[in-house]
């Protein structure tokens, strides 16, 4: 059990966080191994948010994090970590896996998902300068994301093998309702949450969704020790535009173009 103290500067001494929390983990039978993590951070100023300098005054969160991790020798080994952060209407979870299945010495497959999800917090829209007033547009922000990961491993001989990869991704992020302060032009503020006015919705929508595919089978052979041939295939499929009304959606795989590509690479030594 460890008790931990944590904070971040930046150049200028403006502090953006500070941390505090406990920490225990245990060793299990069977080299099995479980995390618990509680913290708090009061809030702080994040100068990065604006992107020009100004400073975003930050509410605290209260987290709770979770990992738990077994034996690596075993046929089919897990490794998961959860994190959960709340502060009254603002709340933010994100949770990984790696699933590991072994079932044959050649053979490996591994399965490693994602998952990440957020609202309640003002995020940047837009910063705009005009007839010497500087505007700043925010939004609260509801965002997710998506990703499965699937990787699969072929020992065919101890000098052949097979590769594949694949992975689907996907992002969403849904802002309202907005809100904006005008300083005079040139001023980089310190932000309050709620120093900023409700404003309508804006005529650019900012929500939007993406989708991205990726997948690729490598063929090694090593016919010769330190020389090896390879042969690839690689295929990918990202939408060039974003589309959709801030949820998660394959839609914009739907007509979205792709590139598939064969290479063979070979060195002797």
């Amino acid at each position: 059990v460890r008790a931990e103290a944590w904070d971040q500067v930046n150049l200028d001494g403006l502090l953006r966080w500070h941390r505090y929390g406990v920490e225990a983990d245990t060793l299990l039978e069977g080299n099995n191994w479980l995390l618990l993590r509680l913290h708090a951070t009061p809030p702080a100023w994040d100068d990065r948010e604006l992107r020009d300098g100004a400073a975003l005054r930050t509410p605290g969160w209260a987290g709770v994090e979770l990992g738990v991790s077994t034996d690596y020798r075993y046929p089919v080994t897990l490794d998961l970590w959860g994190e959960v952060l709340f502060w009254k209407d603002r709340w933010s979870t994100y949770v990984e896996a790696d699933l590991v299945l072994k079932p044959a010495d050649v053979l490996t497959l591994e399965l490693a998902p994602t998952f990440e999800y957020q609202t309640g917090a003002p995020a940047y829209v837009d910063v705009t300068e005009v007839t010497g007033e500087r505007r700043y547009l925010l939004g609260d922000l509801e965002a997710s994301a998506l990703g499965v990961t699937l990787r699969a491993t072929w020992a065919i001989t101890p000098r052949l093998t097979l590769q594949g990869y694949g992975q689907l991704f996907l992002a969403a992020a849904d802002y309202g309702p907005f809100r904006e302060l005008r300083v005079p032009a040139g001023e980089r503020p310190r932000i309050e949450p709620d120093a900023l006015a409700t404003v309508p919705e804006p005529a650019d929508d900012p929500d939007f969704a993406q989708a991205a595919v990726n997948e690729s089978l490598v063929l090694r052979w090593e016919y010769m020790p330190g020389s090896t041939i390879y042969l690839v295939y690689t295929h990918q499929q990202v939408p060039t535009e974003t589309y959709g009304e801030g949820r998660l959606d394959l839609e914009g795989l739907r007509d979205a173009a792709w590139t598939e590509m064969v290479l063979l690479k070979m060195s002797y030594l």
